[in-house]
């Protein structure tokens, strides 16, 4: 028989994670222990598991394997981030696919594309539910079999049960052990069956990064109220907006007596919110307000929340002015109504705020977007530069004029001048010197250089499009 098992901190003396697991494979089948570096792969990559090809991702974490050496995947492993799988054997009347993902092929997809333990649960789903597991596992003998996989990492541990695609994951609490056998009954927390109900009661109303023991005092908001059993299920919120304006009612009085309002809510729960807020008086700040005397406030909302970083943003009836706030705190330039019936904006901004506007993994973006109820598309400045230059270089192919004015850093007066100085189109003005065009206009060298870099822009459009032209005509002929 093969055996793993886990002890969480609040199950052990010393509050430690006790993994453990051996093998029952063949006595004579090589095993190997094998390090993996973390990897970054180019867009569109294969990955070759031991009978068939799947997609790759951008990066895979650095793990340790111990395996078959025959064999793509492990049967056990950690990756760098702490996350720990064990494999087993189980045996069930569903068909075996001939050629699948093996279970220890999907034990170390798991390892390289995770970064907790839920993340590893999440994977061993999709990788279950989109190519299937099946193959002959034997080194000398034909095996096949189902799959169990104990999921640790330094704070929970899940296991999870499948047969070809039927799955089931159950949380563990302190201590478990699985052998080649299914163990989980009717006390799953979700499966393939009913996965979005139960994940919705598991993960969608707790905090990942939390993790809280029996007997634990914790603050939360009531979600749920359920009597489809004997005893009445009260399902409680840490991860809800509501949790988040709770809070801010407790702590800021402005909001209790309704001065101030919270207008719209987002979070993304442990790592950052944004929350929107007006007054209903003028000679009362609503985001002072909420940030308090030296932050005291927000920063009783931020120790309740275990850290999570919040922006407090000034509400406004206007979709452009509320949209700019809430992208803060990165600086915008711009923001253009592209589409109003479907809710559609275009947010401009510097080329070093960029990065900041995005967030990291789109989070500021997507936290914003929520929180004004707008779709937003972040451009920046340069790109807009550069789509404006191959407008007017498309426009000086085809013969037509472009006048001066329209490079949007030359105002209509300085057109006017450099016009009766015989500089009326845009190639005779990248010609220039940095110093001539200063004179000419009487302004900084900066200013002369802004001018001259967007006129250089145009002409190297202008060039762009030609020679596409010229090779396209080049291609016809021949």
């Amino acid at each position: 028989m093969c055996d793993t098992i886990v002890a969480l901190k609040n199950a052990t003396k010393n509050n430690s994670v006790i993994f453990g697991k051996n093998s029952d494979r063949e006595p004579i089948e090589p095993h190997i222990i094998v390090h993996l570096p973390f990897k970054k792969h180019p867009e569109g990559s294969k990955v070759k598991c031991t009978y068939i090809e799947i997609d790759q991702v951008s990066k895979t974490y650095e793990c340790i394997l111990f395996k078959p050496s025959w064999i793509w995947g492990a049967e056990m492993g950690v990756n760098e981030y702490g996350v720990v799988i064990g494999n087993e054997a189980i045996f069930t009347k569903e068909k075996q696919n001939n050629k699948a993902l093996l279970g220890m092929d999907i034990l170390r997809l798991a390892l390289e594309r995770s970064e907790n333990a839920f993340d590893a649960v999440d994977v061993c789903i999709e990788m279950i539910e989109k190519y299937g597991q099946g193959g002959n596992c034997g080194y000398k003998k034909s095996l096949h079999y189902h799959n169990s996989y104990l999921i640790v990492d330094f704070n929970e541990a899940y296991v999870l049960e499948s047969a070809d695609k039927v799955w089931v994951v159950k949380k563990i609490e302190d201590f478990y052990s699985i052998s080649n056998s299914i163990s989980i009954k009717d006390d799953y927390n979700f499966s393939s069956f009913n996965k979005e109900d139960k994940l919705n009661k598991l993960i969608k109303e707790q905090v990942k990064t939390e993790k809280w023991n029996q007997g634990d005092r914790i603050r939360a908001v009531i979600s749920k109220v359920t009597k489809d059993t004997r005893i009445p299920q009260i399902q409680l919120s840490r991860a809800s907006e509501e949790m988040l304006k709770r809070l801010f009612e407790m702590e800021v009085p402005e909001i209790y007596d309704g001065t101030v309002v919270i207008k719209s809510a987002a979070r993304d729960p442990g790592e950052r919110s944004k929350i929107a807020v007006a007054s209903n008086e003028k000679d009362v700040d609503p985001v002072g307000a909420c940030v308090g005397v030296k932050g005291s406030r927000v920063q009783n909302v931020i120790k309740e929340l275990r850290g999570e970083k919040i922006d407090i943003i000034q509400w406004s009836q206007e979709p452009s002015i509320f949209a700019a706030n809430a992208l803060s705190p990165a600086r915008v330039t711009q923001v253009q109504i592209t589409d109003i019936e479907k809710r559609k904006m275009k947010v401009i901004v510097p080329e070093d705020q960029l990065s900041l506007a995005i967030g990291k993994k789109g989070q500021n973006v997507r936290l914003a977007a929520q929180l004004v109820g707008w779709d937003i598309d972040i451009v920046s400045e340069e790109e807009i530069k550069k789509e404006i230059s191959m407008k007017m270089g498309a426009m000086m192919v085809e013969g037509k004029a472009v006048p001066l004015s329209a490079l949007g850093v030359v105002s209509p007066t300085q057109a006017e001048e450099l016009k009766r100085r015989n500089i009326a189109d845009i190639e005779t003005l990248a010609k220039l010197t940095i110093d001539d065009l200063a004179d000419i206009l009487d302004v900084s060298m900066d200013e002369a250089q802004k001018i001259l870099d967007a006129a250089k822009s145009v002409i190297a459009a202008k060039e762009e499009i030609s020679s596409k032209k010229e090779e396209s005509k080049a291609e016809t002929e021949q």
